[in-house]
């Protein structure tokens, strides 16, 4: 994931120069120590977690809505997969623990990793949305990490080490 995050660091950088003068510019933090600042902190914080929790509460349902609709058209389990990871990711990962064969599930999973899933996105903006940041750099350097991880396992698994796929054991839970 590393070596994914730096080609996609100087990939964004090229597409999305720093425009002129960012580079010099300074932060300016207030430090206000008072007896109202940690329930402030406290309050604050309260807030962003329970954004963070409605986010997952709604791309949850989005999801169990997407994968009725893709069971019902038949689709494959890859597919399936996939949408899920687009949305979110930890529960496509295990998602895809249960593809045969064990290399196209690897690759699938690198990918979602890298990707990471709207949830995942949307958690960074409603903690970043007072910023006046174009998050179009952030999508797209998450969606060309995410082919570049799978490209990776793809590489590593054909490549350097095609016998880590002999310890693959998928899981057949419903």
């Amino acid at each position: 994931q590393l070596i994914c995050i730096t080609i996609t660091a100087l990939f964004i950088r090229f597409f999305y120069p720093l425009k002129s003068g960012v580079e010099n510019v300074k932060l300016s933090v207030k430090r206000e120590i008072s007896v109202r600042t940690f329930p402030k902190v406290v309050s604050e914080a309260a807030g962003a977690m329970l954004n963070v929790c409605a986010l997952i509460l709604f791309f949850a349902s989005v999801i169990g809505t997407f994968m009725s609709i893709l069971s019902e058209m038949g689709m494959g389990r890859d597919f399936e997969a996939l949408i899920y990871g687009f949305f979110e990711m930890s529960g496509a990962v295990s998602e895809t623990a249960r593809l045969l064969p064990c290399e196209r599930g690897m690759i699938i999973t690198a990918l979602i990793c890298g990707w990471s899933g709207l949830s995942v996105h949307f958690q960074i903006i409603s903690v970043c949305y007072e910023d006046s940041v174009s998050f179009v750099p952030y999508f797209l350097s998450k969606a060309v990490q995410g082919v570049l991880s799978g490209a990776m396992m793809y590489f590593y698994l054909e490549y350097i080490d095609p016998s880590l796929v002999d310890v693959c054991i998928p899981t057949f839970s419903s």
